[in-house]
C-alpha cells in the first residue's frame, strides 16, 4: 500500500504573476487553495487576492520592484474564513515573478490556543498569574516603559474550599466560572 507522508493541505504551491503583476499559469492547487476557479484567477492582479494593509502593501511593492522576498504572511478570507498564506518570490528573466505559497492557518490557529493558554486560566477564562505579574510590571514601569498610577484590588472567596468539600469540585468550578463572569 501508498503511504503518504505529507499532508497535501499543508504542501506548498507555486504561483506565477506576469510583468504587469497579474497571477498567469494557474495551477490547480493555487486555484484549489484560494478557493477560485482557475479561470476566474488568470489576469487578476496577485494583490486582489489578499486583504489591505501592511502586508498586501510589502506585498505589492516587492512585486513592483521586482524584489525578491520570503516569508511574508499575507490574509485573505475564503468563504467567510480568514486565511493565513505565506508567501516567498523571487524575479524570473521573463519580467513577472514567481514562488511558492504555503497556508499556515493551522499553525496560525495553534499559535494563538497556545498563547491563550499560557496565558490565561482554562476554567475562568482570566488572566493568570503569569499575565497578570506581565501587566504589573508593564504598568508600573517595572518592564522599562514609563511608570503609570496602580490600584489593586484583592477579592477572596471565603470558604471556598468547604464549596468543594460539600457540594463538589463541579459546582465548586461553576461558581468560579460565575464569579469571573460576573468579573469580567
Amino acid at each position: 500500500p501508498h503511504i503518504a507522508f505529507t499532508d497535501p493541505a499543508r504542501a506548498d504551491w507555486l504561483w506565477r504573476v506576469d510583468a504587469e503583476r497579474r497571477l498567469h499559469n494557474i495551477g490547480g492547487r493555487v486555484a484549489g487553495a484560494s478557493g477560485r476557479d482557475a479561470s476566474t484567477l488568470e489576469g487578476l492582479p496577485f494583490t486582489d487576492l489578499f486583504e489591505s494593509g501592511e502586508a498586501r502593501d510589502r506585498l505589492a511593492a516587492s512585486l513592483a520592484q521586482r524584489a525578491p522576498f520570503t516569508d511574508l504572511v499575507v490574509h485573505l478570507t475564503i468563504d467567510g474564513e480568514t486565511r493565513h498564506w505565506r508567501l516567498s518570490g523571487r524575479a524570473h528573466q521573463d519580467g513577472g515573478m514567481r514562488g511558492v505559497a504555503r497556508d499556515i492557518t493551522v499553525d496560525r490557529q495553534n499559535e494563538t490556543r497556545a498563547a491563550r493558554m499560557a496565558h490565561y486560566d482554562h476554567l475562568t477564562g482570566l488572566a493568570n498569574r503569569y499575565l497578570f505579574n506581565e501587566r504589573l510590571r508593564h504598568a508600573t514601569g517595572a518592564d522599562g516603559g514609563p511608570p503609570g498610577s496602580v490600584a489593586l484590588f484583592y477579592i477572596d472567596l471565603d470558604d471556598f474550599k468547604s464549596v468543594n468539600d460539600t457540594r463538589g469540585h463541579l459546582v465548586g468550578d461553576r461558581l468560579l466560572r460565575e464569579v469571573a463572569d460576573w468579573l469580567q
